[in-house]
């Protein structure tokens, strides 16, 4: 398998065990799905800091409704750093931080990746 651009290849290996596993249990391969690609392909080449913040919120919502609390929960043993980090972003993002699109762009991109990640690991299949 080729490693895709930016992802860590024993990340993808990971993925894989996990999915095989499941499948191998009788279970689906993906846990939940996550409806965000209809949401990020409408911030991709935005350029208005309102559309683009009520896009991070909407991914933000989405995103609490499918992580269980105990990822977010720093006292938890299940807790999740980078899935906590990225949701407080998201959540806590205003127009201020689109003042220039490319730096507010690149930071919810750096964000999006662990969200990838996460949701690969975690069995959570991202759709339209």
């Amino acid at each position: 398998m080729a490693a895709i651009p930016g992802k860590n290849p024993d990340h993808l290996v990971q993925a894989h065990r996990i999915a095989r596993d499941r499948v191998s249990r009788g279970l689906r391969s993906w846990k939940k799905s996550i409806a965000l690609k209809a949401i990020v392909s409408s911030i991709e080449d935005c350029e208005d800091p309102e559309k683009l913040v009520a896009g991070c919120k909407s991914i933000a919502s989405l995103l609490k409704a499918v992580v269980p609390e105990s990822h977010l929960d720093m006292c938890s043993t299940e807790y999740e750093s980078r899935i906590s980090e990225a949701l407080e972003l998201l959540e806590g993002i205003d127009v201020s931080d689109f003042e220039d699109p490319d730096d507010g762009l690149s930071n919810v991109n750096y964000w999006l990746s662990d969200i990838y990640d996460y949701c690969d690991i975690h069995r959570i299949w991202i759709d339209g």
